[in-house]
């Protein structure tokens, strides 16, 4: 989306605006079909609705449902379900990333999050790297997953547990994420858990988060809900309830620089610390903690410079 009137903050100018829709919904049990006949008209209903959206967000296993048996509900990627889904993301004109399904290759199964372009291309994809064992029997994938929308900025995933391994988070602001997309499907009593990692790694990470939860009752067990918003600053922007839900947001993609580069309520600049100490950490092997993105942040903090002259 284009907007006049743009800002312009200690010489930043602000102009990366991204419409997203987080969607929190309660999915129908081993039927991909009705689960995406649903997903479709939620999709519709937004675009009709919020013309500025370029980005929906739904939550984990939203697309088939869970069953018993994994295998029984399984397809492969690319596949009828995400054929559906990229016919849509075309027709709308938006970027989607429809929550995850369960995927099937080589008889193993995988918790899989597609990603959808405005033109209907299947962009990306991200296995879940910590599928919740011995609960949750599906294979863990191995690589991180970020993927850039043009002229605003670069997206990384995470699915529900993983939220729960600050390495993984740091892992993607290191590949150059300014926002994570974490749909999930959490049991309510980890509620509360899920709220503060939300918050955490936000802030920590001076990103934007978008968290698609699940809610109601699925397969015998009562879910989270309280999806959320939140901003570089940990604040959260919305917070769902434990019915199905809609949220809708403007995020500035410049306020991730402005909070990287002047820190956390313009006192903590965690990433930039990273580089400017250069420790080793002997969690990771006696390595230092950087990445050419990293790296990138250890300029001075040119923004006061700016400020002063005023």
């Amino acid at each position: 989306m284009i907007f006049e009137n743009l800002k312009v903050i200690g010489g930043i100018l602000m102009s990366r605006f991204l419409g997203v829709a987080a969607v929190q919904r309660q999915a129908f049990e081993a039927n991909a079909d009705k689960n995406i006949t649903e997903i479709e008209n939620t999709i519709d209903m937004l675009s009709l609705e919020y013309p500025w959206l370029d980005l929906i967000v739904f939550p984990e296993c939203t697309i088939q449902g869970l069953a018993p048996e994994l295998k029984d509900i399984a397809e492969p990627i690319p596949g009828l379900s995400t054929q559906r889904l990229a016919k849509k993301a075309a027709e709308v004109k938006k970027w989607i990333v429809p929550g995850s399904m369960i995927e099937l290759e080589d008889d193993k199964v995988y918790n899989t999050i597609p990603v959808f372009s405005p033109e209907g291309e299947l962009v990306t994809k991200y296995r879940k790297m910590n599928p919740f064992s011995p609960m949750e029997a599906s294979e863990p994938g191995n690589s991180f997953t970020v993927f850039d929308i043009p002229n605003i900025g670069r997206l990384g995933i995470l699915n529900c547990y993983d939220l729960c391994f600050p390495e993984m988070s740091r892992t993607l602001v290191s590949m150059g994420a300014e926002v994570i997309i974490h749909p999930s499907f959490a049991p309510s009593g980890f509620r509360d858990c899920e709220w503060l990692n939300r918050r955490t790694m936000a802030m920590l990470n001076q990103v934007y988060l978008i968290g698609a939860g699940s809610c109601g009752v699925h397969g015998g067990c009562p879910t989270a809900g309280h999806s959320m918003i939140v901003d570089p600053e940990g604040v959260i922007l919305q917070e769902a309830g434990d019915t199905p839900a809609i949220q809708t947001e403007m995020l500035d993609l410049d306020k991730v620089t402005l909070v990287r580069e002047i820190g956390y309520k313009g006192a903590i600049p965690m990433l930039k610390h990273l580089n400017y100490f250069a420790h080793q950490w002997p969690v990771y092997g006696n390595q230092i903690a950087t990445s050419p993105y990293i790296k990138s942040l250890d300029s001075p903090l040119n923004i006061w410079t700016e400020l002063n002259k005023n």
